[in-house]
């Protein structure tokens, strides 16, 4: 599995400029507003220095293209793979730059960037359905069996590029923890899709685990850097591209549970207080509920990085049990 050399390369490609960068966003001023509805303790991050995800995307597309050069296998879905995380990219930075030109955490409007990652996500699922070798099955965890989907597979792979990238942003509330949990499925993905020879993904995926993991360096409580929604959108789109060019959707589900934990405690929170007037936790996403409970930030973003591991092993030995 040549593709794992991505990682520690993705790694210095991240961190490496990670220090010049920090100086230029504070420079420049583009510094992280903290809203006012957040747990009280977060108010002292405000001024950090943001939208290091930029350095990320850049990280990503070095070390792929470098180390593709090198290995000519990444092929053209996965070179769409990347294309599908610099759009989500994009519209992270956009968003990230509104929110620093009106001084408050508040981008682009919820309808507008829902427009934006829904043309994105249609670009790249209307592409890779002119690909033969891309089926509108998924493969089921556990099994060699394929879920036929039929029509209806395209438009739900598109919501599950919105989905999963809007989980990640949702997430990016707490200082490392969307960071690791990226690396932690970015790992798992990475093996998954070279066991089933699938090099283009298994490369990607080893390299987003390399660059949130030199990220993770500076960003690690008390952060240095935020990554902004510019970072947790390359996250969340590149993980879903990946899975839907390896069929490996479902097992996505598991390795990035707690990314769509958070996004359900979300919907659950708005669900309930619109139907009852009552709210389900004191505050979400549910990271945050934690804060409110006493659990500091490095306990959250350590127990949840736990259970995130704990579960994502689980199901690569069940994976691999299966296959011998």
């Amino acid at each position: 599995m040549n593709e794992a050399y991505a990682l520690p390369v993705a790694f210095l490609a991240a961190a490496l400029p990670m220090p010049l960068a920090i100086k230029l966003l504070t420079r420049w001023g583009l510094r992280q507003s903290i809203r006012e509805d957040v747990p009280s303790s977060h108010q002292k991050k405000a001024g950090t220095p943001t939208m290091g995800g930029a350095v990320m995307m850049a990280a990503l597309l070095f070390t792929c293209f470098g180390l593709a050069f090198l290995w000519p296998r990444i092929g053209q879905p996965s070179i769409a793979v990347l294309a599908l995380a610099a759009a989500y990219c994009a519209i992270g930075l956009i968003d990230d730059i509104v929110a620093v030109k009106r001084g408050r955490n508040l981008g682009l409007k919820a309808r507008h960037k829902f427009l934006l990652q829904a043309v994105g996500a249609g670009l790249f699922i209307w592409y890779l359905a002119s690909r033969p070798q891309i089926s509108t099955a998924t493969l089921v965890p556990f099994s060699s069996r394929l879920l036929e989907l039929g029509w209806s597979y395209y438009l739900l792979a598109a919501l599950f590029v919105i989905g999963t990238a809007n989980a990640t942003n949702l997430t990016d509330g707490l200082d490392g923890l969307a960071a690791g949990l990226g690396a932690i499925s970015a790992v798992c993905m990475g093996v998954v899709a070279g066991l089933h020879r699938e090099q283009g993904p298994a490369l990607i995926c080893f390299a987003l685990a390399g660059v949130c993991l030199g990220f993770l360096w500076f960003n690690l409580y008390p952060a240095r850097i935020f990554m902004g929604d510019t970072g947790s959108m390359v996250i969340g789109a590149t993980l879903a591209g990946a899975a839907i060019v390896s069929k490996q959707e479902l097992a996505l589900l598991l390795f990035g549970l707690i990314f769509f934990v958070e996004a359900l405690s979300v919907i659950l929170q708005v669900a309930s207080f619109k139907t009852t007037g009552r709210r389900i936790f004191k505050m979400s996403p549910l990271h945050h509920h934690f804060e409110l409970c006493g659990w500091s930030e490095t306990q959250i973003a350590g127990r949840l990085w736990l259970i995130s591991g704990l579960v994502s092993v689980l199901t690569l030995l069940g994976m691999g049990a299966w296959r011998a």
